[in-house]
């Protein structure tokens, strides 16, 4: 993937791109479903403190038109899926 100088530093054009592509294979999300946000799910300061390489994740929230539900996942940009949950009562962010 992309290259970053820092692990906090935001996702890049083609990481999101990338993000978008895997979320949609391994979740088997279709033309219904809408990306509301796509952002970096920040690792703690205990995993940047121990020097390791480390994953860089996305927190994704999603909107299903049809069925009027938001989900949210973490999946990282080599696309694998970390959670899937369903937000009972979540309205989509505009």
């Amino acid at each position: 993937m992309s290259a970053f100088n820092h692990p906090l530093d935001p996702l890049s054009h083609a990481e999101q791109e990338s993000i978008v592509a895997h979320a949609r294979a391994v979740w088997k999300l279709e033309e219904h479903h809408l990306f509301a946000m796509l952002q970096l799910h920040e690792p703690t300061k205990a995993q940047l403190a121990s020097g390791t390489k480390l994953d860089r994740t996305a927190r994704v929230t999603m909107w299903d038109r049809k069925k009027a539900i938001v989900t949210e996942g973490l999946i990282t940009t080599d696309g694998v899926a970390k959670e899937y949950k369903e937000i009972p009562g979540a309205k989509s962010p505009v």
